[in-house]
């Protein structure tokens, strides 16, 4: 079985390789250059080999989970925002959540992620008046 972490991580980087968007309008060429840089650059880390049926999967998934989770996974992962960051955006949604409290927050997501995932419960639809507290998950 292939843990939760490599999970997203494989998602994350179906994300950053650009196979996520779908083109929707004509491109453009100075879309993709960038200026010579006179100076020495740091290296460009590969992405590493993206597995698309399993980050695809996993979008599925991540599209089933409740709007905090999905907004913490997203922002966090995704994006790379820090806490701080993920917390103003969190509450600019009508959630509020402490800021001790963003670490069991974020193990939650990635919790229910990985549950829906292994299929121990269906992801569609979640009732909107759950609250997703991060403290206990009740399996039925």
């Amino acid at each position: 079985m292939i843990g939760v972490d490599w999970e997203i991580q494989n998602w994350c980087r179906w994300h950053w390789s650009g196979m996520r968007w779908r083109r929707q309008a004509c491109g453009s060429i100075e879309s993709r250059w960038r200026s010579p840089q006179p100076w020495d650059s740091a290296p460009v880390v590969p992405l590493g080999k993206v597995d698309q049926l399993r980050a695809q999967t996993v979008e599925r998934v991540w599209r089933g989970l409740p709007d905090k989770a999905k907004l913490i996974l997203k922002w966090h992962h995704v994006f790379r925002l820090a806490p701080g960051s993920i917390l103003g955006r969190l509450y600019r949604h009508g959630i509020g959540v402490p800021r001790a409290m963003f670490p069991v927050e974020l193990d939650s997501a990635k919790y229910a992620l990985a549950l829906a995932l292994d299929g121990h419960y269906s992801v569609l639809p979640w009732p909107e008046s759950y609250r997703f507290s991060g403290l206990a998950l009740k399996i039925a």
